[in-house]
C-alpha cells in the first residue's frame, strides 16, 4: 500500500540565495549537490492528501471472504448433500 505520508517534495536550484531560502524553511530535510551549480533540496510536505484509504485492502479482503464462504457453505455443501 502506498504511504502518502512518506512523499517528499524536491526542488532543484542553481543559486546560492535560493538554496539559503529553502534551507531556512521548517520543512527542510536535506540537500544534495549534483554539480557545482545544481543542488537538489528535499522538503517534507506541508499538507498530505490521503486520497487512498488505508482500510480499503481490509474491506476488499473481508468482502471476498464473505463471498467465498457463502458460495462454499450455501452452494457446494448443498450440492454434495443432494448427490449422497
Amino acid at each position: 500500500m502506498e504511504n502518502m505520508r512518506k512523499h517528499r517534495s524536491i526542488e532543484l536550484t542553481h543559486t546560492e540565495k535560493r538554496l539559503q531560502k529553502l534551507s531556512a524553511k521548517s520543512t527542510y530535510k536535506l540537500h544534495r549537490t549534483f554539480s557545482e551549480d545544481l543542488v537538489g533540496v528535499e522538503l517534507n510536505r506541508i499538507k498530505v492528501k490521503l486520497n487512498k484509504p488505508i482500510y480499503l485492502d481490509a474491506a476488499i479482503l473481508d468482502l471476498s471472504k464473505h463471498t467465498m464462504y457463502d458460495f462454499v457453505y450455501n452452494h457446494l455443501k448443498n450440492c454434495t448433500e443432494m448427490i449422497e
